[in-house]
């Protein structure tokens, strides 16, 4: 899920919500940016948001919010503001 974050942020040059759900779904599907080529270790919380486009109010994420943090907080390190909107609307997607 990281590489899936970085990858939208390498790509784009910025933070955007529809680029990081369209590469976390790749992975789901296809199995994108993973050393296996196939989606390992996807939570019930992650993959009903993923297919639904909406977090489960039933089912925990767990940590995943946090794995895509790291790519976000770096990549944003600078700037606070862009950081804070990124992290918030990125959590928001599976939590």
């Amino acid at each position: 899920m990281a590489l899936c974050t970085a990858a939208s942020l390498s790509a784009r040059g910025r933070y955007e919500r529809d680029a990081e759900l369209a590469e976390l779904r790749a992975w789901q599907r296809e199995g994108a940016h993973s050393a296996t080529g196939e989606c390992v270790g996807i939570t019930a919380g992650v993959a009903h948001a993923l297919v639904n486009g909406a977090p489960s109010i039933d089912i925990d994420d767990g940590l995943d919010a946090c794995v895509r943090a790291i790519p976000i907080a770096l990549f944003h390190f600078a700037d606070s503001a862009a950081r804070e909107q990124a992290l918030a609307t990125s959590a928001a997607l599976t939590s």
